[in-house]
């Protein structure tokens, strides 16, 4: 039985640039090809096809390779280019480069885990993902909500679509609620599993050393434990009514002298119902 024919969508040069590039490519791509710089001319110029090896070894360098790719796209993407630029205005360099991390091991987890997700939306979403957190929550909805309506403004504003903009809503508002995001759709469930990787770990264990190197040589972690529980401290602190639903309670209970919260069983039996 014959293999199936691959057909390349744009030109050989083009994509070539795109997975190896956008600096020295050619050079680059034939080290990790294993080709010589003739050899490689003739199949970026269209005098020669693809070879099957090649297409291989690119399905695995094709996913951000490393914090270079990472700016590229930035450079690239006017949405995602904008909504880095707010996330680290806004963003403690603490919480920035948190997000930023969330960001870069989602984007590997998806491709790990064979996902295709809206690439653009869930960058988006996983830098604004914060936005909340870094304005201190407020007095009358959780964090969350507070980045999910910025994400969602945002997202209208860059002309994404009122869909895509609820979804950049839904995955902002339920990014700590991973038995929830988990089943909402891709794109959320990419969002929350690039997040809950960077907050405890959670798939870090499927990365590659190499992934793991880049990422966090870019992006150091600068005390981030420390500094969230911090942050999220104080949010109990000055807004509990907020957190009693949710898990900034633990950090409450635990950290913050006189925070209390009522149990769902309580909640339940306390109700005003004759039964």
């Amino acid at each position: 039985m014959a293999r199936p024919k691959i057909v390349c969508p744009v030109p050989a040069k083009e994509l070539l640039r795109h997975v190896f590039g956008p600096e020295n490519y050619i050079q680059r791509a034939c080290k990790v090809l294993g080709v010589g710089i003739n050899s490689f001319k003739k199949v970026a110029y269209g005098k020669q096809p693809i070879p099957r090896r090649w297409v291989i070894v690119m399905r695995n360098v094709l996913p951000m390779q490393d914090a270079r790719r990472e700016r590229e796209l930035v450079r690239k993407i006017k949405e995602v280019r904008d909504a880095y630029a707010q996330a680290q205005t806004e963003s403690a360099p603490w919480l920035f480069n948190h997000v930023a991390r969330s960001w870069l091991y989602g984007a590997k987890l998806a491709h790990h885990r064979a996902l295709k997700p809206d690439a653009e939306l869930v960058a988006v979403s996983v830098l604004l993902h914060d936005l909340g957190l870094a304005r201190g929550g407020a007095p009358d909805r959780r964090f969350e909500i507070v980045g999910a309506e910025l994400g969602r403004a945002f997202a209208l504003a860059h002309d994404m679509g009122e869909r895509r903009a609820e979804a950049v809503w839904d995955s902002i508002a339920l990014h700590t609620i991973a038995s929830i995001a988990q089943h909402k759709g891709t794109d959320v469930a990419c969002c929350q599993s690039g997040i809950s990787c960077d907050f405890g770990g959670v798939g870090y264990q499927q990365l590659s050393d190499d992934d793991k190197k880049v990422i966090l040589s870019a992006y150091p972690r600068l005390k981030m434990k420390k500094m969230l529980t911090t942050c999220l401290c104080d949010i109990a602190k000055n807004h509990p009514n907020t957190t009693r639903d949710n898990f900034i309670a633990d950090f409450g209970l635990k950290y913050v002298p006189g925070y209390t919260r009522m149990s769902s069983v309580d909640f339940l039996h306390q109700a005003p119902f004759v039964e």
